[in-house]
């Protein structure tokens, strides 16, 4: 199997695993991501994704037999992307330990998740130009959610390959762990969510979607108006402010 699902309580583990080929992100891998997405969000006791990866390499990237057979087909390039799409799309926080090398389409992959946890052997490297071929995926639009401008195009013009600490620097990743204890760190930052109600997270995510496109403050003040007034009347956030205030009393 390239691609398992697990399942921690709330949070839904899916692992590239086929470390023989560098977790490379062909046709069938790419298909299996986007249906364990789908299959973990579906379930709603889920409210977090965590990606990982076995073996030295994160994911090699797209599969170089695909990428020539795309030379006369070039629809096949879109279901290539489908994987790291349906990453992209998930309503779910998702997060990457990222234990080597993420290459191209791997890099993409990475880069699709919320966030990103790496250790001192991981590396992002676009790969495409010295591939002689142009990005793809929305590279370039997610490159520069996460990098300033010359650090974009030192990555992808310059093919400068970001590794461990340097991607905490640059902004790719949240923090920079050791292999060993890569993955547990991960697990305990997304332990905090078992307590609070999926659709809540699910908003809080659109949210900050929104305001990532959104150039109006004045448009954002009036969507967490409205959002946080349908909060304020769930049950969860009845319970949470009147125990609070107990505990406050009690004080």
């Amino acid at each position: 199997m390239s691609i398992d699902l697990t399942y921690h309580a709330h949070i839904a583990e899916i692992s590239l695993n086929n470390p023989d080929k560098r977790n490379v992100l062909d046709l069938e891998t790419s298909n299996a991501l986007k249906s364990a997405v789908e299959q973990a969000v579906s379930n709603p006791q889920i409210k977090a994704i965590l990606l990982t990866a076995t073996g030295r390499a994160f994911c090699a990237g797209g599969s170089l037999d695909e990428l020539l057979s795309a030379q006369e087909d070039t629809t096949q390039l879109g279901a290539i992307y489908e994987g790291f799409l349906a990453v992209a799309r998930c309503p779910l926080p998702t997060l990457a330990c990222v234990q080597g090398a993420a290459v191209g389409a791997g890099m993409n992959l990475a880069l699709a998740c919320d966030v990103r946890l790496v250790a001192p052997e991981a590396s992002f490297d676009t790969r495409f130009l010295q591939l002689g071929i142009h990005c793809g995926g929305g590279h370039t639009w997610l490159l520069q959610r996460t990098l300033n401008w010359e650090q974009s195009v030192n990555a992808l013009l310059l093919s400068q390959v970001i590794r461990g600490e340097a991607a905490v620097s640059a902004g790719l990743a949240l923090a920079c762990i050791s292999q060993a204890e890569l993955r547990e760190r991960a697990l305990k930052q997304l332990e905090h969510l078992a307590s609070v109600p999926r659709q809540l997270i699910e908003h809080s995510k659109a949210s900050l979607l929104k305001a990532a496109s959104e150039p109006d403050h004045a448009q954002m003040v009036q969507h967490e108006y409205d959002v946080q007034a349908w909060s304020l009347q769930q049950p969860h956030a009845i319970d949470t402010l009147s125990n609070l205030k107990r505990q406050i009393a009690g004080k």
